[in-house]
């Protein structure tokens, strides 16, 4: 039986429906963290994921971190986040590579734009030969991180698309009503109201379709959250239904009753939403710097327009209001194609990729959608 080890410094709800969906699969799972949510998180809403059938493990010293490295069996397979850790992640990381452990990373997409991007690069080169040369391999999330990882240094065959996969929606996202009954085609934003996000691109390119009726819903919360309402309300009237902050059990169902998700980030580096939209039957836009943008290309529905490019978002808008709203047979489809996105799909993804480790050729992320494509 393989025993795999996950090591990140929360709980991550990201991750916990895969590892839960590993062990279900008959695989012994360990996941080790510092704590069970970031502060951040629980002001959006988020609860802590509930994990089942897996040893759950919180430790905050490097001390603790060592001895149970020291403890875990030799044949262990660790996955633990990021190249650049910190907290007990870099803790572990430091002690697999001590002890020779078989260590694999799992990494988003970084931003590599100007001076910065290009200092980013020296580092993680250097990081990775002094610190990461015998890995087994890197689980790169995002559209570009397997061509950023490549221009690092860090050998190709080890590098293997990746994804983010979520739990499968519970039949009450599919029933449940939190918006008001609507006959108008519904856009929805949801995020937090950071610079990062970009909402005001949306916001003005959404301003420029004043003659076409449509609500514009908005979710969220963060430190502009004032200044982007008084814009958006100056910008959309009437179009607009600002809900702010929504209890995240509850966001689902709010996306399953719009018509397209839109994720206009200057940066992200995957954008969960935008899966979180595909399994419940709802399109999504984003720009081309959200790591999720790969997915909203094999869903060959919404679209994904240049970063920051007010002209080609304003178009795909105007595209998808042409459609008009979504009806339920295409929800369906996107439903049915969205199961891809899903943890019981990933879970299947990961075992081909740790058995097929040293044959680089086997399975990729952009063919593993390839398959499910609508």
């Amino acid at each position: 039986m393989i025993e795999i080890w996950f090591w990140q410094n929360i709980v991550s709800p990201h991750v916990g429906s895969l590892v839960e969906e590993l062990a279900s699969n008959g695989y012994r799972l360990t996941y080790v963290a510092e704590k069970p949510m970031s502060n951040d998180r629980i002001k959006q809403g988020w609860l802590p994921p509930e994990i089942k059938n897996v040893r759950l493990i919180y430790v905050q010293s490097q001390y603790e971190v060592a001895s149970l490295v020291k403890k875990a069996p030799v044949d262990v397979i660790h996955i633990s986040a990021g190249l650049r850790s910190t907290g007990i992640v870099k803790y572990a990381q430091k002690e697999l590579s001590i002890l020779n452990r078989k260590q694999w990373v799992i990494m988003e997409s970084i931003s590599n734009t100007g001076f910065i991007g290009f200092l980013r690069k020296v580092f993680y080169r250097n990081l990775i030969f002094f610190k990461f040369k015998n890995l087994q391999g890197i689980l790169a999330i995002g559209s570009e991180t397997k061509d950023w990882l490549k221009d690092v240094g860090f050998p190709f065959k080890k590098i293997y698309s990746f994804s983010y996969f979520l739990p499968a929606p519970q039949e009450i996202e599919f029933q449940k009503l939190i918006l008001p009954k609507s006959e108008r085609f519904r856009f929805i934003f949801v995020g937090q109201f950071i610079e990062r996000k970009n909402l005001k691109l949306l916001i003005d390119s959404l301003s420029f379709l004043d003659k076409i009726d449509f609500e514009f819903i908005v979710i969220g919360s963060g430190k502009l959250e004032n200044s982007l309402h008084s814009y958006a309300k100056s910008k959309l009237s009437s179009k607009l239904l600002w809900i702010g902050k929504l209890h995240q059990s509850d966001v689902k169902s709010a996306i399953r009753q719009a018509d397209c998700l839109v994720l206009p980030s200057f940066f992200d580096g995957w954008g969960a939403v935008v899966a979180e939209s595909l399994i419940v039957g709802t399109p999504a836009i984003c720009s081309d710097t959200c790591g999720s943008s790969n997915i909203v290309v094999a869903s060959r529905i919404g679209g994904v327009f240049n970063n920051n490019n007010q002209d080609q978002l304003t178009k795909l808008l105007a595209h998808q209001l042409g459609q008009g709203r979504i009806a339920p047979v295409k929800r369906k489809e996107i439903v049915e194609w969205a199961k891809s996105l899903q943890a019981k799909a990933g879970a299947i993804y990961l075992e081909k990729i740790i058995k097929h480790s040293e044959n680089k050729s086997e399975l990729m992320l952009k063919e593993f959608l390839e398959v499910n494509k609508m």
